[in-house]
């Protein structure tokens, strides 16, 4: 039951995962219709980032928005970066 469950639990992050990574786009004019992403995608495209550069090796996808907001996007990014890579919260612990 518990394999079963946990099975099904991996099956459904894997599929909400996987759907929320950045779009291949095969032509540049598609961006004309969309808004530039800026501050929140930017965290959300950094938190997503390992996922997205083991995907980029199999397939044509960006890391990096091509066409963002700028230094918004940009701060977003690192942001979500240092979310998934614990940003250096280690400093703060309290070892004895």
């Amino acid at each position: 039951m518990k394999q079963t469950t946990a099975l099904a639990l991996l099956v459904l992050m894997s599929v909400a995962v996987t759907g929320c990574f950045p779009r291949e786009l095969t032509r540049e004019d598609r961006w004309d219709d969309l808004d530039e992403p800026g501050l929140f995608l930017g965290i959300w495209h950094g938190a997503i980032s390992p996922f997205t550069l083991f995907l980029s090796l199999f397939a044509d996808i960006t890391i990096y928005a091509p066409r963002n907001s700028g230094f918004f996007y940009n701060v977003g990014f690192m942001l979500g970066i240092a979310g998934v890579f614990g940003g250096g919260l280690k400093v703060f612990s309290k070892r004895k």
